[in-house]
């Protein structure tokens, strides 16, 4: 089944200030806490350096987001295995996720919150030590290992991704010409892989979690190459 890359993000991904796309730098430079507050995430993966709507349901999870907006607090955002379970612990997080940050909120006209979230790194969730009025984890932030842009090997896995991700966007009619320019403007591999790591939409949280879990990113490249190559199928 041919699926659309971008139909999990919403209209406000558009009104996203332009300073929301500052560098990282000076964040990661900070002090970063061994223990902060974790998000479960249902049906979503952040990958670093990229920026994603999510809508808040549960009460912990809007207290997490707005203490975090109004003190300018990170915390980790984590995938959940199974997105049924309503109160995730430990065994129901995967292992890696995002050191993330909130843009801002948005209350929807059903009254529902989307948070603007961005990651501005990647953790390892190391064991929950808190769990009201929210999660909070023992965290480690990981470093990923960048791909050369200049290597020929990588710039032809570049040119593979976006191939397949074009070819399924093409097959979608929700996709637009907007989405497809973009892509093509991406020049950066390790954003590129990270960009269609967060946002393409897949059947289940697995694929994800094994993604996410992926340290070295010419192999995430090559793991989403072949994840696209499926869903292209």
């Amino acid at each position: 089944m041919e699926k659309d890359l971008f139909s999990n993000l919403g209209a406000e991904v558009n009104i996203i200030p332009m300073d929301a796309h500052e560098t990282d730098d000076s964040i990661i430079s900070e002090n970063i806490p061994e223990i902060m507050p974790v998000l479960a995430l249902r049906n979503a993966t952040l990958f670093p350096h990229c920026i994603y709507p999510v809508v808040i349901g549960r009460e912990k999870s809007l207290a997490l987001i707005q203490d975090a907006e109004k003190h300018h607090l990170l915390f980790a955002s984590i995938t959940q295995k199974d997105y049924a379970v309503e109160d995730p612990g430990m065994e129901d997080l995967a292992e890696y996720g995002s050191l993330t940050r909130v843009v801002k909120t948005i209350t929807m006209p059903d009254d529902t919150v989307t948070a603007i979230l961005q990651s501005v790194g990647r953790v390892r969730l190391n064991s929950i030590v808190g769990h009201e009025p929210y999660l909070t984890g023992h965290i480690t932030v990981v470093d990923d290992k960048m791909a050369d842009n200049s290597d020929t090997k990588i710039q032809a896995i570049a040119d593979s991704i976006k191939e397949k991700a074009m070819h399924i966007m093409r097959q979608n009619s929700m996709s637009g010409k907007e989405n497809i320019s973009a892509l093509k403007s991406i020049e950066d591999f390790n954003f590129l892989v990270n960009f269609l790591s967060t946002t393409i939409d897949l059947d289940n949280n697995a694929a994800k979690i094994e993604l996410i879990s992926i340290g070295d990113m010419k192999k995430r490249g090559m793991k989403l190459l072949s994840l696209l190559q499926i869903q292209a199928n």
